[in-house]
């Protein structure tokens, strides 16, 4: 992870890196936060899960301005 986020902070007319993630899925949504990821938004009850329950789609992002002069190396 590091190393997209680093190489897409050396991309020309990149301002902001988009991504969605399943709310059930907690680890993935922890470590995009540790990156410096926003929750932008939902969409409830997106997926049925195999014992019947309902996931979220959340949207995350990054606005790499917000990264100015740091090298990310978790």
């Amino acid at each position: 992870m590091s190393y997209f986020v680093n190489w897409a902070k050396e991309q020309q007319g990149l301002e902001k890196i988009c991504l969605e993630v399943f709310s059930n899925n907690t680890l993935g949504i922890h470590l995009y936060k540790r990156f410096g990821f926003r929750e932008e938004g939902k969409q409830i009850n997106q997926i049925r899960l195999k014992d019947g329950s309902h996931a979220d789609v959340v949207f995350m992002s990054l606005f790499l301005k917000e990264l100015d002069g740091q090298e990310l190396s978790y």
